[in-house]
C-alpha cells in the first residue's frame, strides 16, 4: 500500500455505493484510501483480515494455493465486491492469497468498525447477503469457464471485466502478469493479444494496453462474463453517478 490518503471524498466502489447512506455514514468515518501496486499482496494464505479492502479502480486476483507451491486464480475482485467482506459472511483468516493485478486505489476500513456499522442496519446486511450470492455465483461461473472455455475465450472475459473495473479504456497491464492471472504460458497469451489487436479489440504496445473497440472483445469472449456483471448488477444495482 501506498500514499495514504484522509476518508474519501468520493465513492469508487459500488458495493459503498450500494448501502443505506446511514452504513455509509459509520464505514467512512474509519476509512481511508491507500494505492495499491501491480504484484502487492493485500492478503497471504494465513493472514487474519484486520480490513475490508473496498476496491475502487483496479484488479486484485483471489488466488488458490496449492500444496505444491503453484497458484490458480480462484476469481478476481473489483469495485463491485470487497476483500475481507465481513466476519457476518467469512472466517476471520485468509484461505487464499489476494495479488494486485492492475494497479488502482482501495478503501480500507477496519473489519470491526465495519461490523458495527452493518450489524445494526437491516438493508445493510441485506445488500451484504445479495453480495454473496453474487460472489459464490461468480465463483462457480468461473470454475465452469476454467474447465471448458478456452484460454482466447478466458483472456477476452478477463479483459473485460478488468474494464469494467477501472476509469477509461486504458490497462497498464503485463502479458506476463496476464499470464500468471490466467495459468497460461505468455507465448500463448502474446498470440492472443496479437489476435485481438488484429481485430481492433484492442491497442497493446510495452505494458500499456487500451480496449478500442469493446464489442469486438466481446465476440471473442464466452458468455461468462455477461452472466458474471448480471449476477453482480442484480445485486448491487447499476453503478450511480450521484453520489460524491
Amino acid at each position: 500500500m501506498a500514499d495514504e490518503a484522509a476518508a474519501p471524498a468520493r465513492i469508487g466502489s459500488r458495493l459503498l455505493a450500494a448501502l443505506p447512506e446511514g452504513a455509509r455514514v459509520a464505514i467512512f468515518a474509519h476509512a481511508q484510501r491507500y494505492r495499491i501496486e501491480v504484484g502487492e499482496s493485500v492478503y497471504d494464505v494465513g493472514d487474519r483480515f484486520t480490513h475490508s479492502v473496498f476496491v475502487e479502480t483496479g484488479v486484485v486476483s483471489e488466488m488458490t494455493v496449492l500444496a505444491d507451491g503453484r497458484m490458480a486464480e480462484s476469481g478476481t475482485i473489483g469495485n463491485e465486491s470487497t476483500i475481507g467482506a465481513s466476519s457476518l459472511l467469512m472466517r476471520q483468516v485468509a484461505t487464499r492469497a489476494y495479488v494486485v493485478r492492475v494497479a488502482g486505489t482501495a478503501i480500507f476500513v477496519p473489519l470491526v468498525r465495519l461490523d458495527a456499522a452493518i450489524r445494526t442496519n437491516f438493508d445493510a446486511r441485506n445488500v451484504y447477503m445479495k453480495l454473496s450470492q453474487a460472489m459464490q455465483d461468480a465463483a462457480l461461473q468461473i470454475a465452469a469457464c476454467n474447465a471448458v472455455h478456452t484460454i482466447e475465450q478466458r483472456t477476452a472475459r478477463w479483459l473485460l471485466q478488468a474494464h469494467d473495473r477501472i476509469e477509461g479504456d486504458a490497462l497498464f497491464l503485463k502479458q506476463s502478469t496476464l499470464a500468471e492471472a490466467l495459468g497460461a504460458r505468455r507465448a500463448t497469451i502474446s498470440e492472443i493479444c496479437s489476435a485481438f489487436a488484429e481485430a481492433g479489440a484492442i491497442v497493446y504496445a510495452r505494458g500499456h494496453m487500451q480496449i478500442r473497440d469493446r464489442a469486438a472483445l466481446q465476440r471473442f469472449s464466452c458468455e461468462c462474463h455477461g452472466v458474471i456483471k448480471r449476477g453482480f448488477d442484480e445485486a448491487l444495482g447499476p453503478p450511480r453517478a450521484d453520489l460524491p
